[in-house]
């Protein structure tokens, strides 16, 4: 399956199984509250004076995401295309962030 992941400027395309990213919509929602949450130390927070201010990510935040916290007991995993564009027929689901 793959999944357009769309920011406002740009574009990035990930592959998953499709038992992984049918409820992508939910999972998108999933993965915010894990990287706002201020409890967990990951490298997309960007600090202000030492005071975490916000984050910072593209679709490889994601990718980790899905890979070590999600499905971090799976052998198969999700990946980023390195891809600038896709044929729309190849794309079987978008999230906007």
């Amino acid at each position: 399956m793959i999944i357009e992941v769309e920011f406002d400027t740009f574009r990035q395309y990930i592959e998953c199984e499709n038992d992984i990213c049918e409820n992508i919509v939910e999972l998108r929602e999933e993965f915010l509250e894990w990287l706002y949450d201020e409890t967990i130390d990951h490298q997309y927070w960007n600090y202000l004076d030492g005071i975490k201010a916000g984050v910072g990510f593209s679709a490889d935040a994601l990718v980790e995401w899905f890979n070590t916290v999600k499905y971090s007991e799976r052998t198969t995993k999700v990946v980023l295309l390195d891809a600038k564009f896709m044929e729309p027929n190849l794309v079987n689901a978008s999230i906007f962030f």
